[in-house]
């Protein structure tokens, strides 16, 4: 439960600070293993980063979400964040 109230923070972090709500994702990701809240955080953050305009720090981002999607348990997986991720790919 930390791991997904400090995702929320950065959610909200993200509307005022852009900066602040990266390095809460960044801290957040090193604590989480493959899981559907890795994958939210990665496209998150993944989106953070494109809409700073870097598609270049972005692309390992959701290519690692969209892995993570094809490895779990489908049941597991976000549909919505994984095929926001592949949208996101597919502008780089």
């Amino acid at each position: 439960m930390e791991n997904e109230l400090r995702f929320r923070k950065a959610v909200l972090q993200a509307d005022r600070d852009g900066a602040q709500a990266e390095m809460t994702l960044r801290s957040l990701l090193s604590h989480l293993d493959a899981s559907p809240l890795r994958i939210r955080t990665l496209v998150f953050l993944g989106d953070l980063v494109m809409a700073r305009g870097d598609g270049h720090a972005a692309r390992p981002l959701l290519e690692e979400a969209t892995g993570l999607a094809k490895v779990l348990d489908p049941d597991q997986v976000l549909a919505h964040e994984t095929r926001l991720a592949c949208e996101l790919l597919a502008t780089l």
